[in-house]
Order: C-alpha cells, then structure tokens, then sequence
C-alpha cells in the first residue's frame, strides 16, 4: 500500500539493462570530449563529478521556458495519452478500469518523438550521449539508461523551482511522475501480458483481491498511478525529495528513477501472483471439460504421449541404483524454493528409488506419477515451453503451493507426497514436509527436463 516506508538500500542497479553495449564503445578508448560515432560532448561539463546530471540537462534546458503555457501542453500530453482509442484499444477505459490483461497499451516511438518535440524540446540523441557520459550512469542500465526516463528528475526540478502559481506547479509536477508511471505500465504489461487473458480470469482475479492490494483500494488505474504521484511528491512521504528538488547528487537521482519503477512493478507482480493461480485452474478445468474444440483433442493426445514417455523413463531412472540423483539438480530444485533446505531435499531424493520399488509403498509410485501427469498437462495448457526451465518451476511451484486447487491431479501430488516425505524424513512440521514436498515434485520435473544431458 501507498502509505508503506521506502527502504532506500531496496534497489537493484544490475537488473537495469536495455541497451546492448555492442550499441555504443566505451569512453577510454576515445578523446574525453567525444564518443565515437557521435557528436562530440561539452567541453564546460564535467562528467566526471557528482552532480553531473544537471549540469548536462541544463545544457540543454536553457531554452526550455516552464510558463502556465507550457503546463497546458504538458497537460493535454498526458490527457492524450491516457484517453486515445489505437485500433479496438481505448486507453479511457483502461485507465479508468481495475483490471490487468484485457486491454495491451502500447508508448510509441511518436509519443517519444511527441516528448521529445512538445514537452522537452531537445534532440533525444544528442541528450543520450551527454548523460551517457556521466560517470554514475551505466547506459546499459534498463531504467537509467533510457534517456526519457532520466527527464523526469530534471523535469520536476525545474518546474518545482519555475514560478508557476501554486496550482499549476502542483498539476504539472503530479502530471510528469504520472507519465512516468504510464511509460513503466505500458513496459511492464508487454512483458507480462503478450496475449490477451480470458476475460473470466482477469475479472475473477479482482474479485480475489483484498484491500491490501492498491488497486483493489483505489478502483482504477489511474486513481491508484496519481494517488502514487502524490504520495512521492509530498515531502512528508516521499523519500525523493530532495533528490528532484536539489539534483546535487548523481546516485540520489538515479536511485529515485529507478525506485519509482521498481516499487510499481511490485505493486504489478503482486496481483500477476493471483492472475496466474487462477488462469491455472481454469485452464486446467477447461480441458478437462466434456466439451472440448479440435485443438483441444490435439493438446490432450500431446499430454497423454508425453505423460507415458516420461512415466516410462522416470520409472527406469527410479529403479536403477544411481540414475535418478543428481546433486546439482537438488541445488537448482531447491534454489526455487520460499524457504529451501538442501541437505534434506537431497536426503529426500537420494531415498525415494528405496520407496518407489517397495511393493509395499503405494505412495511413492502414485505421488511421482502424478507429478509427471500435471507437469505435462500444466505446460500444455499455459502453452509453456519446457526448455524455459526456471518458469516450468518458478509457475509449477506456484501451483504446488497455491492453498486451493480443483485439480485433482494436483491433489494427488499433495497428498501423496505429504506421506512420502513424512515417512522418508520423520518430519512432522507442516511446513517443512510442505517445503520438501514441493522441492521434491521439482527435483522430479527438472530431472524430467534434464534427461537429454545425463542419458
């Protein structure tokens, strides 16, 4: 929720890569005022200091005139983006809905050209190279790197220092963090929402929300982006502030630019974690449904081909003395796990052939076939490719752990596993044989997976 402190140490610097460095040669091997390839730098700026970055976007601010005029255009900006309709896509409806994955609203080269044109009139490329240049900014960082995002600091600075009336600046401040944060969506929802979703599953998702959820408090979109802008802009909350306001160190306003992206795309994972547990059961209930279309049948005899294949295989590997443990694939199983114990997953892995030939134990053969029955009708329904590795388990084990489940092979795997785990290890703490019994159904479907590299 909005009203939650912000952990400044909360930052990952090294995720932040989109421009390929093969784009652009590194600054030592050329003169200090140039980059190959590309005009040449200011030779009044020292890009090597810690307050850099408003040095260069001064450079090229000097025209830039903040004037009521100028927050009109802004405005209009803003309001064009988040109200135009792009073919069957209308951004009103978005914008004004809850929901995730129905709609896909795209931030165009022409809204960048239009940024670039109206709002901050600069050439783009130039601007790039210059910031690039700066000693504290990694151009292959993802958010830094991109040169409009690194224009709302500057942005704010200037229209927090302008003379516009009080009501004009706090519009025009609250406008620019929220174009920010409709660029972050418009990434985040192409990454995560390729395909349209089912309608059924987005609305049901909502309705499984709670109030903790911002989105749930809110309502829309765009009430929850501009409680956002708010909560940063206010110096009582919003840790930024000086950064935007003094610009006088590097690493504060490059904290703040990626901070800001990073804390909405949690706010984005968190209902992604629901939208997923239902798009699961329902996919899976779809096909098992009496009324099924042609790619249907196709899916379900590609599941059953795969089901027996590996049924055969994980039965061979299981009955030969050493084929079924392989001790870097016990580290890779357990490294997925919430709350991972390697030594024991190992113990558990290295224990089950024993169990799985006993005639005795029905459990052990029941629970692993069962595993491998929903891994493939699990990839098969959400259209996952197997070579993705770390998603098969990452999503399987959202699967396993989900607290409900109408799938009953899922049920199998619950249930029986609890026993095996229970009997192998003498666990009887409910979250532990729930942990190993999760990092055992992925041990079995990562040496499923593996099969071409140890056979």
């Amino acid at each position: 929720m909005l009203k939650a402190q912000y952990d400044p140490t909360d930052f990952d610097y090294e995720r932040c890569v989109e421009y390929p460095t093969s784009l652009f040669e590194p600054l030592s091997a050329h003169g200090p005022g140039s980059v190959a390839g590309m005009e040449a730098l200011f030779n009044d700026i020292h890009y090597n200091s810690d307050s850099a970055i408003l040095a260069v976007c001064n450079k090229f601010g000097e025209t830039l005139d903040i004037t009521p005029q100028w927050a009109g255009i802004l405005r209009r900006y803003v309001y064009s983006f988040t109200t135009r309709t792009v073919g069957m896509v209308n951004y009103l409806d978005f914008f004004g809905s809850p929901y995730l994955g129905l709609q896909k609203i795209t931030f165009t080269t022409g809204d960048r050209n239009l940024w670039f044109s109206e709002v901050f009139d600069v050439d783009e490329e130039e601007l790039r190279e210059n910031l690039h240049a700066v000693k504290s900014i990694q151009k292959e960082w993802n958010v830094v790197g991109d040169v409009f995002n690194m224009t709302i600091p500057y942005l704010l600075y200037r229209v927090y220092h302008s003379k516009l009336d009080p009501k004009t600046k706090h519009q025009a401040l609250v406008d620019i963090v929220c174009m920010y944060h409709y660029k972050c969506f418009t990434s985040i929802i192409h990454n995560d929402y390729p395909y349209q979703a089912r309608k059924e599953v987005v609305l049901e998702t909502y309705n499984r929300l709670s109030k903790k959820y911002d989105i749930k408090q809110y309502g829309s979109w765009r009430a929850l982006i501009e409680a956002r802008a708010e909560f940063i802009l206010d110096p009582k909350t919003g840790i930024h502030f000086d950064a935007y306001t003094k610009m006088d160190d590097d690493k504060k306003i490059i904290y703040m630019v990626g901070d800001i992206q990073n804390r909405f795309r949690r706010v984005i994972n968190d209902i992604n974690k629901v939208f997923h547990e239902v798009k699961n059961k329902t996919n899976i209930v779809s096909i098992e449904g009496a009324k099924v279309n042609l790619q249907d049948e196709i899916t379900i005899k590609a599941v059953s081909k795969e089901v027996s294949q590996n049924t055969l295989y994980i039965d061979r590997i299981l009955t030969e003395e050493t084929s079924f443990y392989k001790a870097e694939l016990v580290e890779y199983a357990s490294s997925v796990l919430e709350h991972p114990n390697t030594e024991k997953l190992a113990y558990l892995v290295q224990q089950l052939p024993g169990a799985y030939k006993n005639p005795k134990d029905k459990h052990a053969k029941v629970f692993v076939d069962a595993v491998v029955e929903h891994m493939w009708e699990y990839l098969h329904a959400n259209g996952i490719k197997k070579t993705k590795v770390l998603e098969v388990l990452t999503r399987l084990r959202g699967a396993y752990g989900a607290p409900k489940s109408n799938n009953n092979t899922v049920k199998v795997v619950r249930q029986e596993g609890e026993e095996v785990v229970k009997k192998l290890t003498g666990i009887k703490t409910q979250m532990a044989i729930q942990s190993l019994r999760a990092g055992l159904s992925l041990y079995i479907v990562i040496r499923i997976l593996s099969k071409d590299l140890y056979d």
